[in-house]
């Protein structure tokens, strides 16, 4: 468990690699983080979260060359479902809840963890109305299962890329969300490199075509997003490439 969730259930992380801690080379390895159902409605991000792990563990298990490559050399750091509490009220109560189940005190509950962490916090794309869907919280940061994300974050070393997996816009996404700025030169053409390479993959391997975009000037603000926070250029220590998909509808 890396934290508590607002109605105190855990948070898991799996962390999935070859037994040794260096590459073949004797450096150390590099951590890839993914994150998934930070939303509590969007069921398929934890079924593929749950599915990636299982299908890693079997593939080097049964000596996939190509698997056994990547776990050699890198941590996959898994968190499958972000937002436990929220995710248990969409079997239970409401399939369509987003947020987490923050009592907010005046008749309504819930904070968008996706709206929570402390860069841009507050500006457009988020709602200050508690009774909103993007409800950013009463301050950047405010809820349990944002600040344990930030803490494992923080704690996985040498990162260099972060994934986050949504429903259902069909698109992959990079920074920024809360601002009109680009990453500078050379990452701007990385992101673009990377994210066409993945759209081109899903769509050779299940023939459905995914955007590339930037998620200010393409889509619309979003603001107080984990991908904002997980990379920022002036700050080396997060992570290098930090992009969100967006998985398709059907």
């Amino acid at each position: 468990s890396i934290g508590k969730t607002i109605e105190g259930r855990d948070i898991f992380a799996v962390e999935i690699s070859s037994p040794s801690r260096l590459r073949p080379d004797g450096t150390p390895k590099k951590t890839a983080y993914h994150e998934f159902n930070m939303h509590a409605r969007e069921w398929l991000t934890s079924a593929v979260g749950q599915y990636y792990a299982e299908y890693l563990v079997k593939a080097y298990r049964s000596k996939d060359a190509r698997v056994t490559a990547i776990l050699d050399n890198m941590v996959i750091a898994l968190v499958p479902v972000v937002n436990p509490d929220g995710y248990v009220h969409t079997w239970t109560a409401d399939r369509m809840w987003r947020k987490n189940r923050r009592n907010n005190g005046n008749g309504t509950f819930g904070v968008d963890l996706n709206r929570n962490f402390p860069i841009f916090w507050g500006k457009e794309g988020a709602s200050d109305d508690p009774a909103s869907d993007n409800f950013h919280g009463a301050h950047p940061a405010s809820e349990p299962e944002t600040r344990a994300i930030m803490k494992y974050y923080s704690s996985l070393k040498n990162r260099i890329t972060a994934l986050e997996v949504h429903t259902c816009a069909q698109f992959i996404g990079y920074p920024f969300g809360g601002a009109a700025q680009l990453p500078p030169q050379p990452a701007l053409n990385n992101f673009k490199t990377i994210a066409t390479k993945m759209a081109n993959t899903v769509a050779k391997g299940g023939g459905k075509e995914y955007s590339v975009v930037n998620l200010y000037n393409d889509v619309i603000p979003f603001t107080g997003l984990s991908i904002d926070y997980f990379y920022k250029p002036d700050n080396s220590t997060r992570a290098v490439y930090s992009l969100g998909f967006e998985f398709r509808r059907g």
